[in-house]
């Protein structure tokens, strides 16, 4: 299994993770969106949502 990620600016079919700022306008939100209707395991994070994800026990640990 191979990881890694792309840094884009913009939305694509291949984009499978959206981090949205509160900036983001509302087409790029709007792609997303449709992304999302075709498969499911796509979704839309807010700055919110990521600050949940690094305050968890496991991200401690790492640093």
């Amino acid at each position: 299994m191979q990881m890694g990620a792309d840094i884009d600016t913009g939305v694509s079919a291949s984009t499978q993770i959206l981090i949205a700022g509160n900036g983001a306008g509302p087409k790029k939100i709007e792609k997303m969106l449709n992304n999302i209707k075709t498969d499911n395991c796509r979704k839309i994070m807010y700055e919110k949502d990521v600050m949940e994800v690094l305050s968890l026990d496991i991200f401690k640990v790492l640093l």
